[in-house]
């Protein structure tokens, strides 16, 4: 039991026994995350993919959330608010936002694949917020999507979600094209 334990794979609790902690999720976004790594994942590929999966989540949660779904998608656009002065704790609200609009889908595959490419999307996160550090911008589109979501209009979450992802990729454009330039010059 000590081995298991220190291998984070059961929990001892005096008074309750023994409890196996379950590290599925965990073990998943690792592999997944090694195998990313090793294919060289480009800020594009990844960004590609949200358009694939986000867009829509925004329609559902428009179409699926309850209180508690809107207070965890308002909480985490208070903490972006909240975290303006630093880029790393505005992309960790961020991030919360998109895992919260996932989890008022419903929809157990959804939220389960956000969970796992949670440490992508973070790094990926952080990179464009690096690349072109606008939050006040930022937080008009994720207010327009919270919005859309609280009055229930899946056309209007799917429209703003789809904004937002244009702009991600206009500053990963620019950033590119930054360091494209950056990179000649020093030629």
């Amino acid at each position: 039991m000590s081995i298991l334990q220190s291998k984070g794979l059961v929990e001892r609790r005096h008074g309750v026994g023994v409890r196996v902690i379950d590290r599925s999720q965990e073990a998943a976004s690792d592999m997944l995350q090694l195998l990313l790594k090793r294919a060289s994942t480009s800020a594009r590929d990844l960004l590609e993919m949200r358009r694939l999966y986000e867009v829509q989540a925004a329609a559902w949660a428009a179409a699926r959330e309850d209180d508690d779904d809107l207070a965890e998608i308002r909480a985490a656009l208070d903490g972006m608010h909240a975290a303006k002065e630093s880029p790393e704790d505005y992309a960790q609200k961020d991030l919360e936002f998109h895992l919260a609009v996932a989890r008022a889908t419903h929809n157990t595959v959804l939220t389960l694949f956000v969970e796992t490419i949670r440490r992508l999307l973070a790094d990926a996160i952080l990179s464009n917020l690096k690349a072109g550090y606008r939050p006040d911008k930022t937080l008009q589109y994720h207010e327009r999507v919270f919005d859309a979501i609280r009055r229930k209009n899946a056309d209007d979450a799917r429209q703003a979600m789809a904004e937002h992802l244009d702009d991600t990729e206009q500053m990963i454009r620019e950033a590119e094209q930054k360091e494209d330039r950056n990179a000649s010059q020093d030629k």
